[in-house]
């Protein structure tokens, strides 16, 4: 079909655009802009990323988890620790304010990572439904397609913005929709979240859980804006800390941040520059202008992430406690550090402004670091040492315990942004002084331009610096010690090794050693074959053979002189399977040869075959002959590192050496030394592709006139290399036991969906174990509309696809999807008995997943301008050369819909793939989700010859309690009922109806429980919940048999310091209440270890006053434990602690030792 050339005045606005962009994003490569992605501050992104993540060794990480302190107000708590995040440090990792790989886990955040606009800033969001793709992809669609991708940069918002929240006990994503509410995307924890008020004026979240509790995030003093590219547009707040969590009783954990100066941290320094080209022009241009584009000249471009209004925890407190986290660094720092951490109980606070106004020290944390000696602040970087606890009591700081941690080398790692490293980004030391671009050649390329150039970085992986930085040891306050080692990811290359198979035949010795060719090789190889005879055969297995090629050398040799006729062997080769003869050759000597020899290839099945070697002439009684087959060994490899740092294995060190070894291996058992299920090593992909063109007024001789309307194009296909590689996705190239076979994952972030650990050592001395993990990557993004090569100049048309690619992985979004990877899908535990090893128990898990509603949205990148159009085209409506991709987000669920599980009572072999003969206890169980919030509605639970068990739950929307599920507490059973059956087809047999109800329109806490008689199904009461208190106590509850109890709460409604037996709280003269709860009050002021006498004076007074009662009483030492505790018979118990608020002794009142305590540490 005719094409029109484009006029020159069009194309050179197009070809201006484009090389502004690539000269604005230097890093982007092929003149496609990359999509804007601002994410929030490493910190913070950390903690969504390491540190909520379920504990197992799908990702090869050490699970170490450490408790420094749980902060309660009544029943509501939340507990501070230390989690350790991953196993290596890259280069340009940046530390935590614990260090590298360290957080605090302590509050929450909500992190959001903003894609191309800011959610609230775009003129126009692009949201789709299925139906609005269709529409678009239509021929009445193109309209509006060309309007959304084409000329809607500046207006419409192509992707929204993901949230990730993470908070203890829970994690995941959403967005938000087009009315801005938050849509969830893993839908597991059936959480409520909520926007407060206009998330544009508020920035402000409430993440409600299953039983009611708020979880408030951002706000004023609580959020953290951050940016990369300078554009009002593409900032915003990326971070919503954690400020309130409040449970249905009223009680409430706050959180205070201070905020540090605004800094920017510089994330990577990306290099790129033309790696080779191909140019083409139909002809000489016009004189002083350039036929072809211009190419990409060598840029660098600095990814540096601005942080405003930077924020960093510094209070934790509820009415009774307050927590203080000290910072060591000044304000100005990028990389905050915090110095120690102290917890007081509160002694005053001023109930109209709820605000603390007197408080006591009662334990301090504080923290040693290994410190580099960079003295810019971008490069800085420090270790966690030490965790050291002191006691704190009248003032006097009294050391009791410490935690102490080693790191492989950590002072040897370059300084950050060096240029050392590896393509993942760990250490490999190499000396990359000039560049980051990388040697292609390391990687198997051969491209002249890095032949005996020095100039081009080694990125290749190298363990033995990659490992530094490592955590390798803990050492517990009992002198205890973990050790941790680490491995790469390994690969097979393979060898390229000479296989030799011979037979040698004749009646002449010594064997062709006067021959001026002799293979004198093949005369040791054959010497051990002396004497020959005149004909031999042999076996060859074919199977050792790589690709099946084979040369087969024959050679023939007489001792005696030149005479008539002198001799004949022949070869014949039999495939053994099927009997042919797929090979024959016959060998002669003639009139004038002593030798002769004879080479053929030949290709071979994987069969095994049979050889035979004969001389056929008798005449020939000074010959021998020999046959060689030579040929590349299959199968043979060396095991090579393939970059990465996992867990390898851990153990402890006692007096008695190693115990507690774990060494994992991440494979099946049976492979793990398999080589055929270890892949090639990966290499990854540098380089991208650029197409452009112009048309442009050829040259023509001064003295004649141009030919009217004569345009040339000019055109250039470019490849162009970068610094860092170009896709982030690795295919497993291999089927595992994971719940989808093959699986793909980040080269950033490798996963392992099977894993066998080996106890006692390196070869399941003390038996092991077996994990597979489910594996699922979601690619958000999709070729929508590819374009074509109508536009294109002719002599390119097959450097589209590789343009296209470039332009696809520039515009590739994958969303974590948290909660369909690394769920446990099978579980096999061995041990070992006389060398051999037996199952002693197994599960499989199968899950479900439920995808409850997806939207799409749309954008496009222009891969090269145009050169020619078809006639009657519309040049503003074109789009045969955009790529066009669309974005999808799923909200789903994926919850364990069965599991069974096996105790065998008699030894199994581990391979065993039918165990139906060996006696075994099985316990299946299915789950069923038949309410309309996916919570658990029903479970069987089958067992072996014993029957079956269901059970049945109902909850707030199935009772229609319409109090709780305004309260969002919709996860609570409140009704359950199981039923014993036989067999799957007896109708079963009631065993128990328990109910919970929570009638009291007051509050939102149980008022009793009921219980259904098995015969005539008549609720009775069990339990009675007669009165709470304000912060959700139990005051006084009544039982079956009518008997009635009544609490009393002092220390600010903390703790229980009285219980009284047969009696009804409004029998109790309140003043009488009045005078232990103040007593109790005034001595949580005084601190701990205080003379207590004046609170005792007060329980017997109450005793006094309540003669004939039965009746307990507690005192304590708030943040410590019980002090003493007088039961009914009055004689009361004392708990004794010692300096470091361990309990020591229980005496009497006659300080008589009841118990005793002692701890032993290792010095």
């Amino acid at each position: 079909m005719k094409k029109v050339i484009i006029c020159a005045a069009i194309l050179s606005a197009h070809f201006y655009s484009a090389q502004e962009v690539a000269k604005g994003n230097p890093g982007s490569g092929s003149g496609i802009e990359l999509p804007n992605i601002n994410p929030p501050s490493p910190e913070s992104s950390f903690r969504t990323q390491f540190g909520n993540l379920e504990a197992n060794e799908f990702k090869g990480n050490p699970n170490i988890n450490i408790p420094i302190h749980t902060i309660s107000d009544s029943g509501l708590k939340h507990t501070i620790s230390l989690k350790y995040g991953k196993a290596g440090v890259k280069v340009n990792d940046t530390p935590n304010t614990l260090g590298m790989n360290w957080i605090l886990e302590a509050g929450g955040v909500i992190n959001r990572t903003i894609y191309d606009k800011a959610d609230e800033f775009g003129a126009e969001r692009i949201l789709l439904s299925l139906n609005d793709l269709t529409h678009l992809y239509s021929q009445q669609g193109t309209d509006d397609l060309v309007k959304l991708t084409k000329y809607g940069s500046e207006q419409y918002d192509h992707q929204p913005d993901v949230f990730s929240f993470s908070f203890p006990g829970y994690s995941g994503s959403f967005y938000l929709d087009a009315n801005f509410q938050p849509v969830i995307l893993t839908q597991d924890n059936n959480l409520k979240i909520e926007t407060v008020g206009a998330f544009k004026d508020n920035h402000s979240f409430i993440i409600t859980t299953y039983d009611g509790t708020k979880y408030t995030f951002g706000g004023t003093g609580a959020t953290e804006k951050t940016w990369v590219r300078l554009n009002g547009g593409l900032s915003g707040d990326t971070s919503f800390f954690l400020t309130k969590i409040e449970n249905t009783a009223g009680n409430k954990i706050e959180f205070s941040y201070s905020e540090v100066n605004t800094n920017a941290t510089i994330l990577s320094i990306g290099e790129q520059q033309s790696l080779d080209t191909r140019m083409m022009d139909e002809g000489p241009a016009e004189q002083g202008t350039s036929a072809i584009p211009p190419t990409t000249p060598y840029s660098q471009s600095i990814r540096t992430l601005n942080i405003i209004r930077p924020k960093i925890l510094t209070q934790i407190s509820t009415g009774s406690e307050k927590i203080t986290i000290n910072y060591s660094t000044d304000p100005s720092e990028i990389f905050q550090k915090i110095g120690n951490i102290v917890v007081s109980s509160v002694t005053s606070s001023n109930t109209i402004t709820n605000r603390i106004t007197g408080t006591t020290n009662v334990k301090k944390i504080v923290f040693d670091y290994i410190n580099n000696s960079e003295s810019d602040r971008q490069k800085k970087r420090f270790f966690l040492e030490k965790v050291k606890e002191y006691v704190i009591k009248n003032n006097q700081e009294t050391f009791v315990q410490e935690h102490k941690f080693e790191y492989d080398n950590p002072l040897g790692l370059p300084a950050r942004l060096s240029k050392t490293t590896d393509y993942l980004g760990y250490y490999n030391g190499s000396n990359n002084g000039n560049t980051s671009l990388p040697d292609l050649n390391m990687f198997g390329e051969k491209y002249k331009l890095f032949f005996n150039s020095s100039y081009y970085a080694n990125r290749v992986p190298s363990f033995i610096y990659a490992k530094l930085g490592t955590l390798t040891s803990i050492t517990y306050p009992t002198k205890g010690k973990t050790t941790f080692e680490y491995e790469p990811e390994y690969a097979k290359e393979a060898i390229i090794g000479e296989g030799k198979h011979y037979v040698a035949i004749g009646n002449a010795e010594p064997f062709f050693e006067d021959a001026p060719s002799a293979d004198y090789d093949l005369i040791h190889m054959v010497a051990d074959r002396l004497p020959l005879s005149n004909e031999t055969t042999s076996t060859f297995d074919a199977s050792e053979v790589d690709g099946g090629k084979v040369k087969i050398e024959l050679k023939i040799h007489s001792n005696t002189d030149i005479g008539f006729g002198k001799g004949k062997a022949q070869f014949t080769l039999v495939d053994t399977s099927t009997g042919q003869t797929v090979f024959t050759k016959p060998i002669f000597l003639n009139k004038s040869d002593k030798d002769m020899s004879s080479i053929e290839d030949l290709l071979l099945g994987g069969s095994t075959y049979q050889l035979t070697f004969k001389i056929v002439n008798n005449i020939c009684n000074q010959c021998s002959a020999t046959a060689l087959i030579r040929y590349n060994e299959k199968n043979k490899w060396n095991i090579v590192e393939d970059g990465n740092v996992r867990l390898k294995k851990q153990y402890d060190i006692a007096e008695t050496g190693k115990t507690n070894i774990k060494r994992l291996y991440y494979s099946v058992y049976n492979d793990i030394n398999n080589m055929n299920k270890i892949g090639s090593p990966y290499k990854p992909e540098f380089r991208s592709y650029r197409f452009d063109q112009k048309t442009y007024a050829p040259f023509t001789d001064p003295n004649s006139l141009p030919s009217p309307g004569a345009t040339m194009v000019g055109s250039l296909f470019e490849t162009i290399f970068h610094s860092e590689p170009q896709i982030s996705i690795r295919h497993s190239g291999f089927f595992t036991d994971s719940m989808d076979g093959q699986y793909s994952y980040s080269i950033y972030d490798p996963i392992y969906p099977n894993v066998t650990v080996s106890y006692g050592g390196d070869q399941f001395e003390k038996g092991g174990e077996e994990k597979a993990f489910s594996t699922q990557l979601y690619n958000n993004s999709y070729a929508f509309r590819t374009p074509t090569v109508d536009g294109m100049y002719t002599n390119n048309l097959n450097d589209l696809p590789m343009v296209s690619s470039s332009a696809e992985n520039s515009l590739f979004w994958s969303v974590p999807s948290g909660n369909l990877s690394g769920k446990l899908l099978s579980h096999r535990v061995f041990n070992s008995k006389n060398g051999q090893f037996y199952l002693k128990t197994s599960m499989k898990n199968e899950y479900f997943k439920d995808q409850t509603e997806i939207i799409s949205s749309i954008a496009g990148v222009t891969l090269f301008p145009l050169a020619f159009i078809m006639p009657g085209t519309n040049v503003g409506t074109y789009l045969d050369n955009m790529y066009i991709t669309a974005y999808r987000l799923p909200s789903y669920s994926f919850v364990l819909n069965k599991s069974i599980s096996k105790e065998y009572l008699e030894d199994v072999p581990l391979n065993t793939t039918d165990d139906s003969l060996y006696k075994k206890i099985t316990t299946s169980s299915d789950y069923l989700y038949n309410n309309p919030d996916q919570q658990l509605s029903k479970s069987i639970t089958s067992f072996s010859g014993a029957g079956i068990k269901e059970t049945f739950y109902l909850y707030a929307r199935e009772k229609g309690n319409q109090k709780l599920i305004s309260a969002s507490m919709l996860g609570i059973p409140l009704e359950t009922t199981v039923v014993n059956k036989q067999n799957s087809s007896d109708s079963g047999k009631i065993i128990s109806r328990n109910e919970i109800k929570y009638d009291n329109p007051a509050n939102l806490l149980p008022s009793s429980v009921i219980s259904y008689g098995l015969q005539n199904n008549i609720p009775s009461t069990e339990i009675m919940y007669d009165k709470f208190d304000t912060k959700g106590n139990l005051l006084q509850y009544t039982t079956k048999d009518g008997a009635v109890t009544v609490i009393i709460w002092g220390y600010n409604q903390t703790k229980p310091i009285a219980k009284i037996e047969n009696i009804r709280l409004t029998d109790i003269q309140q003043s009488f209440i009045d005078n232990i709860v103040n007593a109790s009050d005034l001595d949580a002021a005084a601190g701990a270890n205080n003379d207590e006498n004046n609170l005792l004076n007060a329980f017997q007074t109450f005793r006094a006053n309540l003669p004939g009662y039965q009746m307990t009483t507690y005192s304590y030492d708030p943040l410590i434990g019980v002090r003493s505790i007088t039961p009914p018979s009055g004689i009361r118990e004392t708990y004794l602690y010692d300096s470091a608020n361990r309990l020591e002794k229980v005496v009497d009142a006659n300080g008589k030792i009841l118990k005793e305590m002692k701890y032993n540490y290792k010095n």
